[in-house]
């Protein structure tokens, strides 16, 4: 096989080299796939830090810092165990400058937005004021915000305490709160709270034992069962004459329902012989009023509560049309087809690569070559 050179095309015994060919498309191929990945790059949106810095001028000071649930320890050691109760994922802290002045910002990233919601609850000041417009809900108090979107729970503070910074919070707060997912959807067990007479601020929802504890003398231990899939919400009432804390506990199944609530009460009173302790169950759902000086009091707060159970069904899948099923049965037949083609190229490319490379070795070896010949004539005349 000879090569020849027309003009600026290289030709193998007059024929366009496949060799060159194989080459151009594995060329193509890798250009494609550096385009997508440069574009899919690009389009990702930036972190909410970038967002901060660019919207603000504010520096950031230091480099990012990050903890999981092995390290957060190290940060906040008296409440990791309780941020992990809930269902803690990954910290994230950013401090920015301007002018000498310093901004530190916390996001937290928990398991879902209940967790959000529950750390936000346990950790929120009552001396704070409520925002309107950030987070699903927020609070600020002097140079502290914080607020819980989506699965998110964002601490912003000041160590400066310029009253140049209070503005710039705020404007930190709403641009976080445009970047970070919005849905959010208050647990079913928060929403069956009276709300009369309610002290909002004093809600607390909790998924286990020690948060439950650092807000009601309960002891240090599981009294009520959290730890076996139960959800619960702490909540004060006030009445003219009278104030109680109000415990509702919203169990997997009514069995454990029962359980814990003998036995819970049974250890509490022990504890407590001269609390008052009033309760109900109906079904998988506890209530307990702690601490009401009248009885007249408890039990209209109980009376006020009702267990009402819901079954739904899913909708049933809709059939796909007759349009859509052929669609998809002619992507499917593009996809295999745009696959084949790559794979002949492939192959072919290989096999022009190794013959040029390795001629007589791997293909058309003369040695292994063998031809079946059938002495066939024709019958003479």
């Amino acid at each position: 096989m000879k090569m020849e050179t027309v003009g600026n095309q290289r030709l193998w015994n007059g024929r366009p080299s496949w060799l060159e060919f194989g080459l151009d498309w594995l060329y193509l191929l890798v250009l494609c796939c550096f385009g997508a990945s440069s574009f899919s790059a690009q389009t990702n949106p930036a972190s909410p830090f970038d967002y901060i810095q660019t919207e603000t001028h504010w520096k950031p000071a230091g480099g990012l810092r990050s903890y999981d649930s092995k390290t957060l320890p190290n940060l906040r050691p008296k409440e990791a165990l309780i941020f992990n109760e809930y269902g803690f994922t990954r910290l994230d802290i950013q401090e920015f400058q301007q002018h000498g002045n310093t901004i530190v910002i916390e996001i937290y990233e928990m398991a879902d937005p209940t967790a959000a919601y529950g750390i936000y609850t346990f950790l929120r000041s009552g001396a704070a004021q409520p925002l309107q417009g950030i987070g699903n809900m927020g609070e600020q108090q002097d140079f502290e915000i914080s607020f819980a979107q989506n699965r998110y729970y964002v601490k912003m503070f000041s160590p400066s305490r310029s009253s140049l910074v209070q503005p710039v919070l705020l404007k930190m707060a709403r641009i976080l709160s445009r970047v970070l997912p919005k849905s959010f959807v208050v647990p079913s067990v928060v929403t069956r709270l009276p709300q009369e007479n309610l002290m909002k601020e004093s809600v607390v929802f909790v998924l286990g034992f020690r948060a439950l504890n650092q807000k009601f003398p309960f002891g240090n231990t599981d009294l009520f069962g959290l730890e076996n899939g139960a959800e619960a919400v702490l909540a004060e009432y006030r009445f003219p004459q009278d104030s109680a804390k109000l415990l509702l506990i919203n169990y997997p199944t009514q069995q454990l329902a029962k359980k814990y609530l003998q036995s819970g009460y049974q250890a509490y009173a022990a504890q407590n012989p001269n609390q008052s302790i009033f309760f109900r169950r109906d079904g998988p759902q506890v209530v307990l009023v702690l601490g009401a000086k009248s009885a007249e009091a408890a039990t209209a707060l109980l009376e006020k509560m009702s267990y009402v159970s819901t079954v739904s069904w899913d909708p049933k899948a809709q059939p796909l049309s007759i349009a859509r099923m052929m669609l998809n049965i002619f992507l499917y037949i593009g996809v295999m087809l745009v696959l084949t083609l790559m794979a002949g190229i492939a192959f072919g490319f290989i096999r022009v690569l190794s013959k040029k490379l390795f001629p007589n070795r791997l293909f058309d070896r003369r040695e292994s070559m063998e031809i079946i010949r059938l002495n066939l004539s024709l019958p003479k005349k």
